[in-house]
């Protein structure tokens, strides 16, 4: 299902056929490009979801504590405070 989902979702097809064709040569077959083209994306891709996943394994190493998980929330708490703020000191100068 998730396979069908992706392959469907409208804003990868247009990404793709925006971004794809400025790397193929005309005249050269264009069908074994797009292959490599979209290979390597799906290598990148692969790549950098890996490195989200080890990140993610040692972050949660660090956060089992209860005085760091306290931290991480104090630190994201105060950053919404602070984003809330400036939103409410900017709303009178939005166009």
């Amino acid at each position: 299902k998730g396979i069908s989902v992706a392959l469907t979702n409208p804003k990868a097809i247009l990404f793709f056929i925006a971004f794809l064709p400025q790397f193929i040569q005309p005249g050269t077959f264009q069908v074994q490009q797009t292959g490599v083209l979209i290979v390597t994306f799906a290598g990148c891709s692969v790549v950098a979801h890996a490195f989200y996943v080890l990140l993610a394994q040692k972050l949660k190493r660090h956060l089992n504590s209860a005085r760091r998980r306290k931290n991480v929330n104090r630190v994201f708490g105060a950053s919404f405070i602070g984003l809330g703020f400036s939103l409410f000191t900017l709303k009178g100068r939005a166009a």
